[in-house]
């Protein structure tokens, strides 16, 4: 007898995989540089976990069951630019987790995503030239397309991008000239900083 979670590593996560189940696994490393490749895959399209000092240009993410950009917990100094990320309704379009710092997003597309663009608990993100559109798809209130709740059964909704604390702080976000479309029928923000905040500079988007 097995519950949802681990059907899923049985059923989809690739055999001897990573803490992502990506395509893409790369934890405690230094002096990252991925550039020109094409990423996909059943779990997380890509995930980079305690890792410093990352490049990652240039990429095509076409595909992800899960999270599709994931900069997990406790990477610093990464550059992501000029790469194409399409959600295709997975989870995340882009996921920045706890403990990143140092972190520059700019000149990239994120399309196509589930739950929006999730940034956690981070100091020192600076995120500039992107578009960012129709990325809560799971807020879609249409059959096969939105999710429901398991506990009310109403479909979900998700800001574009978030900010969140989870009782802590987060400083230093800058956020510059971005196109940001948001998903047809969705309630939610475009923009949602959560409490704890400082030093938000937010314009020209």
């Amino acid at each position: 007898r097995r519950d949802l979670f681990s059907v899923f590593h049985w059923g989809y996560a690739p055999e001897n995989q990573g803490p992502g189940k990506g395509s893409l696994d790369l934890v405690c490393c230094n002096k990252i540089n991925v550039c020109d490749c094409e990423l996909g895959a059943n779990g997380d399209a890509m995930h980079i976990h305690t890792s410093s000092d990352v490049i990652f240009c240039r990429n095509l993410i076409s595909s992800a069951r899960m999270g599709a950009f994931f900069l997990a917990f406790n990477c610093d100094h990464a550059d992501i630019y000029d790469n194409t990320v399409y959600g295709t309704n997975g989870s995340r379009v882009l996921t920045i987790e706890r403990g990143c710092c140092e972190v520059n997003i700019h000149n990239n597309v994120f399309t196509g995503g589930g739950r929006g663009c999730w940034f956690n608990q981070n100091d020192n993100i600076i995120v500039t030239d992107n578009i960012f559109k129709d990325n809560v798809q799971k807020g879609i209130q249409q059959i096969g397309v939105g999710r429901r709740s398991p506990f009310s059964g109403a479909f979900e909704q998700y800001p574009e991008i978030y900010f969140t604390h989870a009782l802590k702080s987060y400083s230093n976000i800058i956020m510059r000239n971005n196109l940001i479309e948001s998903t047809v029928n969705n309630t939610q923000p475009a923009i949602l900083f959560e409490k704890n905040g400082t030093g938000i500079v937010l314009e020209n988007n």
